[in-house]
């Protein structure tokens, strides 16, 4: 289920709140993705989600879990660096 907050959006305004119990399914499978729109802590529509977003929601999720993975690799790979370099030289034979 994704959770849509609308508080700041202007196009749901009192009336089109009002209206949107009208357009809620009537029937979902138990499977079905679902977005739920929310003024505050009031749910004031639902909607199947279309299965594009689904998609989209999941690529999104996979490519910030990879970038989070990447970043932590860096951030080992610079600190092993940063303890070689660090670490000292072998001192050169005379």
């Amino acid at each position: 289920m994704t959770v849509q907050k609308i508080d700041s959006d202007p196009s749901w305004d009192a009336v089109a709140i009002a209206a949107a119990s009208q357009f809620i399914p009537a029937a979902v499978s138990s499977g079905q993705p679902l977005t739920v729109y929310t003024k505050g802590d009031a749910v004031v529509g639902i909607e199947v989600t279309d299965p594009t977003t689904v998609l989209q929601n999941s690529v999104n999720t996979q490519v910030a879990d990879l970038q989070t993975q990447i970043t932590n690799l860096q951030t080992q790979l610079s600190s092993m660096q940063a303890s070689a370099t660090t670490g000292g030289a072998p001192a050169k034979k005379k």
